[in-house]
C-alpha cells in the first residue's frame, strides 16, 4: 500500500511540473571551467563604462566570450551596473613607493546570455539568466607618482534562468585583468573588446579568465527528480 501511494504521489508531482519536458530543454547541470583552466568554456573580454576612477555607483560593464576572432559567440553579460562600492579594504604603500588599494564592488541588474551551441546547450537554444548577484574584489596598483598601473579582480556571479526558474547559475569565481583605460578615442589599433555601454564614452577594458561555475537545479527540483526515480523503481518492482 505504501509503495502504491508513493508511486501515485511521485508520478503526479512529476506530471504536474512537466519534468519530462523541462529536462529535455533545460540547460545541462554540471560544473564548467574556462579554457585557461583546461575546460570547454571560452574565456572573455570586458569593457566597463566609468564615470570616474576608481569605479563608482552607476558604472556599467559589458562582457563577452572571445574565441580569438569574434566576440560573444558563446556567452555575453550586459546591463550590470555598480550599486555600491566599499571604502578601501586596504591601502598599502610598498617600500618601492608603489601603492595598492582594494575595494569590494557590488553590482545590480543585468542579464547573461548563454548562447546555443555552448557546452550547456541541451536543446539548441539560447538561455537567458537574470543576474541576481554580481560582486568583485578589485585590486588597483599605482606607481610612486600615483599614476594608475594595473588592476585585477576576483568576480562572483549568481543568476536565475528566465525560462527555467528551477535552475541556477553560480560562479565559483572568475578573474579579470585590466588591459587599458581611456576614452573611445584612446583605444589602441588592435582594440577588440565589447562596446562601451550606452551613454559612456570611456572607461576600462580587459580580459576575463579562470572561470569556474555551476549550473544547478534548485533543491525542490532535485527532490522531484528523486521522487520520479523512485516512481520508476517502484513501477519496475511491481
Amino acid at each position: 500500500m505504501f509503495r502504491h501511494v508513493m508511486l501515485v504521489v511521485a508520478v503526479s508531482l512529476c506530471a504536474g511540473l512537466g519534468l519530462a519536458s523541462l529536462a529535455a530543454a533545460s540547460p545541462i547541470s554540471v560544473h564548467y571551467e574556462s579554457g585557461t583552466l583546461g575546460g570547454t568554456v571560452l574565456d572573455g573580454r570586458v569593457t566597463e563604462g566609468l564615470v570616474g576612477f576608481p569605479p563608482a555607483v552607476g558604472d556599467e560593464l559589458h562582457a563577452a566570450s572571445w574565441n580569438g576572432t569574434t566576440l560573444a559567440t558563446q556567452w555575453e553579460i550586459t546591463g550590470v551596473k555598480v550599486s555600491a562600492i566599499s571604502a578601501p579594504l586596504w591601502d598599502v604603500t610598498l617600500p618601492t613607493g608603489n601603492r595598492t588599494v582594494g575595494y569590494r564592488i557590488d553590482y545590480a541588474g543585468g542579464v547573461m546570455n548563454l548562447k546555443k551551441g555552448g557546452p550547456w546547450d541541451a536543446d539548441s537554444m539560447d538561455y537567458l539568466v537574470n543576474v541576481d548577484h554580481y560582486n568583485v574584489t578589485l585590486q588597483l596598483w599605482f606607481d610612486s607618482s600615483a599614476a594608475f598601473v594595473s588592476g585585477t579582480s576576483v568576480i562572483e556571479v549568481e543568476g536565475s534562468f528566465q525560462a527555467y526558474p528551477t535552475h541556477k547559475l553560480v560562479f565559483g569565481s572568475a578573474s579579470g585583468v585590466y588591459r587599458g583605460m581611456g576614452t573611445i578615442l584612446d583605444k589602441p589599433a588592435d582594440y577588440i573588446y565589447p562596446s562601451f555601454p550606452a551613454g559612456f564614452v570611456g572607461g576600462a577594458w580587459g580580459i576575463v579568465n579562470n572561470m569556474q561555475f555551476d549550473i544547478t537545479p534548485e533543491p525542490a527540483t532535485m527532490a522531484m527528480l528523486v521522487l520520479g526515480g523512485m516512481a520508476i523503481v517502484l513501477r519496475r518492482r511491481r
